[in-house]
């Protein structure tokens, strides 16, 4: 609907209309979506890379060899805190709510096995989980579990290991209220089983980022230009030999991935979507973590 709002698309879709060969697809952040520079595809859907918590714009315009149609509308929508459901995946974020994979209206599924891990998306800060709500099947032999690790990995410290019935009237545990990460890398990973019956409401939490105390970072002197960028960019640092460079999308998906050679990196997104990414660099003791925009 137009001026749909707490809602996180990732594609537009409309009718297709009588006679039109193709559309001309109008999408940004101005009130105005007829300043931007139009798509011109064939299809009657456009797949999107949003940002949170941002309001866009959009109109579409058939054309066909007579000309353009006039009079088009134009829409618009507001995005919501981006949603996380449980899967294996590794998600760079300081904003968002995490919940199990059914998501806010539904159960989680039999026969589970997904982990996991979120990275900060912001410089010298650490990944903070808060649950406001935690339904996972109790059982003498822990029947369903979701297990808690400080670190970028399974391999990391248990946090702990967690099942809560909400029939059983008992508190969140205070270690997830919030659980906050303690490593370098300022991640938390979670990994989740169910076994094959008795699917439970699951669990939501607010996913933010918070100060670190102690955890070695990085240099503060990285520099990372042009930024925003149309692809092209530069990570420079005196920290950087023989780190590991990642980079992953909004929705959590790594994109590129390559280790340092020398203090000066050069990466290529020219032929990835327009839209925010994440960096995540780690030479296994110090961590840096920021975001770049691809125009």
């Amino acid at each position: 609907a137009n001026a749909a709002t707490n809602v996180f698309p990732t594609s537009l879709s409309w009718a297709s209309v009588m006679g039109a060969t193709s559309y001309d697809v109008y999408f940004g952040t101005d009130t105005d979506p007829f300043t931007n520079t139009p798509v011109n595809i064939t299809e009657t859907t456009f797949d999107i890379t949003p940002d949170p918590q941002t309001t866009y714009y959009w109109a579409v315009i058939a054309k066909n060899e007579i000309g353009a149609a006039t009079g088009c509308d134009a829409w618009s929508f507001t995005t919501s805190a981006a949603q996380y459901p449980m899967t294996n995946a590794t998600v760079t974020t300081c904003d968002g709510v995490f919940m199990d994979s059914g998501g806010a209206t539904a159960a989680y599924s039999s026969s589970e096995n997904y982990t996991m891990t979120f990275l900060p998306g912001e410089v010298d800060q650490v990944i903070s989980v808060y649950f406001n709500s935690l339904d996972i099947e109790l059982g003498s032999q822990q029947y369903d579990v979701l297990k808690v690790y400080d670190g970028i990995d399974a391999t990391a410290p248990l946090i702990g290991t967690y099942c809560q019935d909400n029939d059983v009237v008992t508190p969140i545990p205070t270690e997830l209220q919030p659980a906050v990460a303690t490593n370098s890398e300022g991640a938390l990973t979670f990994v989740f089983t169910s076994n094959g019956s008795v699917n439970k409401t699951g669990w939501s939490a607010d996913v933010s980022c918070t100060y670190s105390s102690g955890i070695n970072k990085i240099s503060e002197q990285t520099r990372i230009y042009p930024n925003p960028t149309n692809g092209m960019f530069t990570i420079e640092t005196r920290d950087l030999k023989n780190s590991d460079v990642k980079i992953f999308n909004i929705s959590g998906q790594l994109v590129y991935s390559a280790k340092s050679e020398g203090n000066v990196h050069v990466v290529d997104l020219s032929n990835s979507a327009a839209g925010m990414y994440f960096i995540s660099i780690s030479n296994g003791t110090q961590a840096y973590n920021t975001k770049i925009s691809v125009k």
